[in-house]
């Protein structure tokens, strides 16, 4: 047994459209979200096209995501000017540093040439002079005496006249003079002036007690002495832990000089007024 239907050509051409209208609805409106989506990509940050939709249909949601991207801002410029404030507080040092080592390599340089210099020839020192007295009003602590010395003993120990006449041999030509603080100056003059780095204290060796140590260092060679002269500037630009950074270069310099047994450490003493 056979089934036939029959189709008018009507219905084909109402079916066909229909088909047409439906295909053309949807091609319309793939392409309206696919612009809307590539519109939303480009106004909206990225992983924000959410957010971005609500701000834009609701309008309350946005100010208040308005105030928590200002307070999220707030927030990291506080980190953020810190950081760029210890960062720089590190390049300044830095930068300091770099400063003191050029000044300090050059000292030394200047300290090997003249001692690989013949020494200029000083006049003897002279001995037996007066020596000047000049009236202040600091109080003499000293509690003892080694012929003109004067020896202020803050120890337990008890200085007996053995302990003050020693009898020791001693490596005497070889000699070692540093200074701990050595950016201590001294008043300035018309004629004598100079950069300050502090209180009475510059980085000019030409003015500093580091000059005291070169003018001895010339004397001392004259009469035979080696003498190693250390320029370095302990003291800057920190002014604490002097004397443990003085104390590293002494004990790198016995390293290599075991036999040097004469260390001067000469300072710039001052009389208050």
């Amino acid at each position: 047994m056979i089934n036939l239907a029959v189709v008018g050509i009507k219905d084909v051409i109402k079916y066909l459209v229909r088909i047409t209208i439906i295909i053309t609805i949807v091609i319309g409106l793939t392409r309206y979200f696919l612009s809307l989506k590539t519109e939303i990509n480009h106004q909206a940050p990225q992983n924000m096209t959410f957010l971005y939709c609500l701000d834009t249909t609701i309008p309350s949601i946005k100010e208040i995501h308005e105030k928590e991207q200002k307070n999220e801002k707030d927030a990291n410029i506080s980190p953020l000017k810190m950081a760029l404030g210890v960062e720089l507080g590190m390049i300044n040092s830095i930068t300091k540093k770099e400063e003191v080592a050029k000044i300090n390599e050059s000292s030394n340089q200047e300290s090997n040439e003249q001692s690989n210099q013949e020494t200029e020839e000083l006049p003897e020192a002279k001995i037996g002079l007066k020596t000047e007295v000049l009236e202040n009003n600091v109080p003499e602590k000293f509690n003892a005496t080694y012929n003109a010395v004067k020896i202020k003993n803050e120890t337990d120990i008890k200085l007996t006249e053995e302990i003050l006449t020693p009898d020791v041999e001693m490596n005497m030509k070889d000699i070692f003079i540093y200074h701990t603080h050595a950016c201590e100056s001294y008043t300035q003059s018309e004629k004598y002036k100079y950069k300050s780095s502090g209180n009475f204290r510059t980085m000019d060796t030409e003015r500093s007690v580091i000059r005291v140590g070169t003018e001895l260092e010339k004397y001392m060679k004259n009469y035979g002495y080696n003498v190693t002269h250390d320029k370095t500037l302990f003291d800057y630009p920190s002014y604490n832990e002097s004397y443990d950074r003085s104390y590293e270069s002494v004990a790198k310099f016995l390293k290599n000089h075991e036999d040097t047994e004469i260390f001067f450490d000469i300072h710039r003493d001052a009389i208050r007024r």
